[in-house]
Order: C-alpha cells, then structure tokens, then sequence
C-alpha cells in the first residue's frame, strides 16, 4: 500500500457529549447528535476518542453495504464525499458502490469493505463513503490512505478508473468520532400532592420530526433549562406534550403554592419574546430550532414587557434612532415647558428581579416618541435672518416677533433644546 500522507494537527478536537443536560452555566455548550463535527481537511491526523459505542455502518437511501460483522464497537468513521458525473441510476449501482468500497479496503490494512456504507444523493451525483474504523487500526492509516487516492479530483478519478466514473471535484474527507448517547439525567423524585397557585403554558414549534425532537432526554434537558431560571419550579413541575405539527410542543407549568406566578409568566416572557430570543436561550440544546414565535399562556409575547416611555426630550445620548429599543425614564420640570418626560440610555444590563439597569431615580421602558405638530407662525416682525414660512422659525411667546432657529436640522433629541429656539420661545412653521 502507498506510504500514508503526512499528517497535520485539526484545528479543532472533536466535541464530547455531556453526561448532564447543558446550561447555559457550563464551559461548553452541546448538543444530542451521535457524530461530533471536526473541521474537514487534507491529510488529517488522528483525532480525538470516543466510548465504545454505536457501529457507525448503514446504507443510505441508494446504496450498497450493511456494515461488518465484527463485534467490536467501532470509535471513529472516516467520511469521504465524492461528486460524480452522471447520474443516480448509471452510477449508484451495486456494482459501483461495491467497487468503490473495495478498491478503497484494498488501500487500507485492516479495513475490509464490509466496514463500509455509502450513500447516494441527486446532486450530480454526490456518494458518501462511511469507513468504520476498527478498534486495531489506526486514524491515521485510513486518512492517509484516502488522502493519498483522492488528493483531487483527478487523482480521485485515476484511482477509480476501473469502474469507469469521473469524479467531477475534490472529495472532501472529514473524521467523526462515535460516541455514547448521554444518559438520561436523573429524575428527581416526584413530590407529594400539593396546592399550587396556578398554570402557565408555553407553546414551542421545533424544526425537525417527533422522533428527533420529543426525546426522553431532550425534553428533560429543555425542562431544566427552563426550570433553572424560575426559583421554587422543578422539572416534576412541567409537564410536557409532543405533537406532530412540525413539532409543536407543549409545556404546562404547574406554579406551587408560595411561587409568584407573576415571576413564572416574566421568565417566559423574556426568555420567548421571539423565535430570536427564544434560541439564543435554547443554545445549550443546539438540535432545537424554533420555527415560529413561541405562544405564553396562548398567546405570542408582547414585542416588550417594559412600559412605553413616552418621551418629550432625549439626553446623554439618546436619540429618536433608539425608538422600540429599551431606555431609562423619569419625569421633570424643563424650563418653561413644565414637567417632561426625559429618556437616557441605560446604564447596566438588566438582572430580573434584581436591576432595571437604570439610573436609582429613573425606571426602564420601551422608548417611544411622539413627534410634535408645530403651530403656524403668526410674525409681523422677523429678525436674526428669520424667513417666512421657511419652517426654520421661533416666535417669542406672547408676541408676534419671530426670529431664526439657533440651528437647522433636526438633532433627534426632541424638545431637550426647545427644538432650537430660545426657552421663551417656540418654535413654528
């Protein structure tokens, strides 16, 4: 057999799977998937370990190969994707396949070609070549034997010239490493019957099917996250339908007696607004993907759990670009305008039940702004380069002398600098 490539360090280890259901707490993040993902390269070294478990082996839709007949577990599966021309029906044929396989074990010492599966798929023809890798082989063997073959597409087809296929752009190889399912977390002990103080639902829409989402340990591992972020509610508190809507999911929060409801129905507002929000707090459980905004207690969340602020002038900052973003508020006396409602950035991150993130005198809202409708100037004097109907105008209150704006143009901070005139003055159009 050819001598193996040289081998190069990936610039990534393969993930391991937890034992645990991961939080948002924990150093690492993963997910449920039986493979974990490697950065693809040429001449890969050995990489990572895994437990004995799973035999990697199976054919695809279109194919060839059930898998070896040894009794060990495989650990590692050496992926190779090869494009072909021609089609699925001149192409995957069991005659192909099989001599695809074959001239491949050939390459390698101690894989035979029943430690190999493929897959066909449509797309000009793409075959997936699975190598289990026997326990008594090294990685590095299997590697550097398919690095060596298929270094190209042309190498790849000289090297399977004798089947008579063109391979149409360079394989792609990747190494996955085969792992142990995690266990299923275990279930605290059910509590006695008790009074509880109400029930809040949450309605989830997933991507995938019932049988990858609505897992025994899935679904225990999305009722911790979830129950970690309410003090008093375990996971025997939250009870939980699968449905095969695509796939629609639902929680039922059972609130015991001495929890706040109110603070049960706030963490799921704030953690499921939006289909947004609600995955970035679902990135621990990286297989589940929202498809839809998620319904509390059946309906979708309000787009902000903040009051509207309402503010008459912007400061420190803050301008009408921040409108539907979250800002602090406080009312005031601003001059001879009276009380006004004055809006600022905040300060801090908000921390629920512990800090708004504002200023001790102001409170958190969502900025809105209504713009101000200017009267009609009535001038029978102009002075300062004021110009009629220029809207660029001031008139002094109680008189009808007008004079020019101190500046033109709109700085967004609404009436903080009585919209460019002097304080006994207003402005007009």
């Amino acid at each position: 057999a050819p001598t193996a490539a040289p081998t190069a360090t990936p610039t990534a280890a393969p993930t391991t799977l937890l034992s645990t259901c991961p939080t948002h707490n924990g150093s690492t993040t993963v997910g449920f998937r039986a493979l974990s993902e490697v950065v693809p390269s040429r001449a890969l070294s050995e990489a990572g370990s895994g437990s004995d478990s799973g035999s990697g082996s199976g054919s695809g839709s279109v194919g060839s190969g059930s898998g070896s007949g040894r009794t060990e577990a495989y650990t590692h599966t050496v992926v190779v994707e090869l494009v072909l021309a021609g089609t699925v029906a001149t192409v995957c044929t069991p005659t192909t396949l099989d001599g695809i396989k074959a001239l491949m074990a050939a390459e390698i010492p101690g894989v035979e070609a029943s430690d190999m599966s493929t897959t066909c798929q449509a797309a000009s023809v793409k075959v997936t070549l699975d190598i289990n890798v026997p326990d008594d082989v090294q990685v590095s063997t299997v590697t550097g034997a398919v690095n060596t073959q298929l270094s190209s597409a042309a190498a790849a087809t000289s090297f399977f010239s004798s089947l008579g296929v063109t391979v149409t752009s360079s394989p792609a190889v990747n190494i996955v490493v085969i792992i142990e399912a995690p266990p299923l977390p275990p279930m605290p002990p059910s509590p006695p019957l008790l009074p509880y103080a109400g029930i809040q639902y949450l309605e989830l829409v997933f991507a995938g099917t019932v049988a990858t989402v609505c897992t025994p340990y899935i679904i225990t591992c999305l009722k911790n996250l979830i129950a970690i972020e309410m003090e008093g509610v375990a996971i025997h508190n939250i009870e939980d339908t699968c449905a095969a809507a695509s796939v629609k999911m639902s929680l039922a929060i059972t609130v015991p007696n001495g929890v706040s409801v109110a603070m049960v129905t706030s963490v799921l507002n704030t953690k499921f607004t939006t289909t947004a929000i609600g995955n970035a707090f679902l990135t621990p459980l990286n297989d589940l993907i929202l498809l839809e905004d998620p319904l509390v207690n059946g309906a979708v969340v309000p787009t902000s759990i903040w009051p509207n602020c309402d503010c008459d002038s912007f400061v420190n900052g803050l301008t009408t670009d921040a409108i539907g973003s979250e800002g602090c508020a406080k009312d005031e006396v601003h001059g001879l305008q009276g009380v006004q409602t004055l809006c600022s950035p905040t300060t801090r991150p908000y921390i629920p039940y512990l800090d708004e993130g504002c200023p001790s005198d102001m409170y958190r809202c969502k900025v809105t702004h209504t713009a101000p409708m200017f009267p009609a100037c009535a001038c029978s004097e102009y002075h300062n380069g004021a110009v009629p109907g220029s809207g660029n105008t001031c008139q002094k209150v109680g008189t009808s002398t007008c004079y020019a704006r101190n500046y033109a143009g709109d700085k967004k901070i609404g009436g903080w600098e009585y919209y460019g005139c002097p304080e006994d003055m207003f402005r007009c159009s």
